[in-house]
């Protein structure tokens, strides 16, 4: 499913449904998404989706999208092992990025989204949960969110809140990009998660900062 570039509706609610053996994305909304105001995705399966080989590939993928988020009672499975080659996986069971397709610049901070009883389990190319290129993460919250798997990456779960050096110059096509933090500190708490692999991580990172932070 995918919500096209400038759609316009107050929310977009997914329930008890499942989405099954996609090329490229199970769900995916990106481009101009302002006209969206909020996504619920609850009671929902998302298997094998995101294994045609293309780039930025996943069960369910949120670009450059600032709403808010509710994520619940989910279950995303690959049937992928570690063995399997790294291009016939899907890049990542869920990404939520917000840095501009085109410059890259990051400039706004995320939305309110919550991750709610998220399970993923199965082998990835990147990390299983992406989540990068906010100027601010203090919306974001896990609970209870399980990560079991690889990634031949190294880590299931990645945050960034830059995605590049950050260094470059404001609205010029092309990575680094520019990275305008507004100061302050996000602290994402992992405490509230059910996994070993998040439990025993735990970071907080300043915002304003324009160095990769440390995988969390």
């Amino acid at each position: 499913m995918r919500v096209d570039s400038g759609t316009i509706v107050d929310t977009i609610t997914i329930e008890d449904s499942s989405f099954n053996d996609n090329s490229s994305h199970g769900f995916r909304i990106d481009d101009d998404t302002s006209g969206v105001g909020e996504i619920i995705i609850r009671g929902t399966d998302f298997a094998d989706s995101g294994q045609g080989g293309s780039n930025g590939s996943a069960d369910l993928l949120l670009w450059h999208y600032f709403g808010d988020v509710t994520i619940e009672y989910v279950t995303i499975t690959s049937s992928m092992t570690e063995a399997d080659p790294s291009g016939s996986k899907g890049d990542n069971a869920i990404q939520i990025t917000g840095f501009e397709r085109n410059t890259y610049d990051v400039d706004q901070a995320i939305g309110t989204i919550t991750l709610t009883n998220v399970t993923v389990d199965g082998s990835y190319h990147k990390p299983q949960v992406m989540v990068q290129g906010f100027n601010n993460l203090d919306g974001l919250t896990f609970t209870d969110v399980s990560l079991t798997g690889s990634s031949n990456w190294g880590d299931l779960l990645f945050v960034d809140p830059i995605a590049t050096a950050g260094d470059g110059t404001p609205g010029t096509n092309g990575s680094p990009g520019t990275y305008t933090g507004i100061g302050g500190t996000s602290t994402l708490d992992l405490s509230a998660s059910v996994s070993p692999t998040l439990r025993r991580r735990r970071s907080a990172w300043t915002a304003a900062s324009a160095a990769r932070m440390p995988t969390i």
